[in-house]
């Protein structure tokens, strides 16, 4: 993944449960927290019986003195960075409810490069047509 799509710094609670409705269970995002400062939160698509409201919110504490950061209310696994949380998290779900899906992320960048390659296709197939315009 060239880029931590998942990583949304400029959303709330809400846009964050918006985002959320419609996506599989699974499908996360981490944004700042609202309330606390230098903290992070793990917002997760969950099943219907595990909140009624289909997402669940995860405070990401930070640790200074150790520069590590944790899941708080999981279990003592600490993280040396929000990547290394993620990809774990992606792998053994621990104390979360579901899996952290992050191949809901490689499937949009895979749309996307799939339209980078249409677009450099079609503007090298333009090119050779206008080349053998000119002869």
């Amino acid at each position: 993944m060239k880029s931590h799509d998942w990583l949304r710094l400029d959303v709330n609670r809400e846009m964050a449960e918006k985002f959320l409705f419609d996506k599989e269970v699974g499908v996360f995002l981490v944004r700042k927290s609202e309330t606390i400062n230098d903290c992070f939160v793990l917002s997760v698509k969950v099943p219907r019986y595990v909140n009624k409201r289909e997402v669940e919110h995860y405070l990401v504490l930070k640790n200074v003195k150790k520069q590590t950061l944790q899941i708080k209310g999981t279990s003592s696994r600490e993280f040396t960075d929000l990547q290394s949380m993620v990809t774990h998290c992606s792998m053994i779900r621990g104390e979360l409810p579901v899996l952290l899906s992050l191949s809901f992320y490689l499937q949009k960048e895979k749309a996307y490069e799939r339209k980078l390659d249409d677009l450099y296709y079609y503007s090298s197939s333009s090119s050779s047509s206008l080349e053998s315009l000119k002869s």
